[in-house]
């Protein structure tokens, strides 16, 4: 711990004796000049892919939010992304949308403040991953 994706993808190589080593994670830091509130503990959801392939189904994200009773959301997305409202019809109270409303450093410094980040295939998948 902390998990990185790159490292189970770089480990198997040892095994063919093929020399690795992870470079060091990155010390990333994003200046917070939003204008939107955040719960004080929250996980983020990136429901949203550009491949509709790479997507969990809406229903899948639907129903986590109901199951996670003590838990408030707050989910990203681009501008297209409209089925990320869909989200907040769950539980009004406890999901925050910010798809399409948020620059792609807001989202990197929401991603840097999220409990934890699930998401599907997506650039901000890897920003999570740092």
């Amino acid at each position: 711990m902390p998990f990185r994706g790159s490292q189970s993808f770089i480990e198997p190589l040892e095994t063919w004796g093929v020399p690795t080593a992870m470079p060091p994670t990155p010390n990333l830091s994003f200046t917070d000049n939003n204008n939107y509130e955040l719960p004080d503990h929250f996980i983020a959801l990136v429901p949203s892919a550009a491949w509709p392939n790479k997507r969990w189904p809406l229903d899948h994200w639907k129903s986590f939010i109901s199951k996670l009773e003590d838990h408030h959301f707050v989910v990203l997305g681009g501008p297209g992304d409209h089925f990320c409202q869909e989200l907040v019809s769950v539980a009004p109270e406890k999901v925050i949308n910010l798809a399409g409303k948020t620059s792609i450093k807001d989202n990197c410094n929401v991603i840097q403040k999220a409990r934890l980040v699930i998401s599907a295939d997506t650039g901000l998948l890897h920003v999570a991953d740092q």
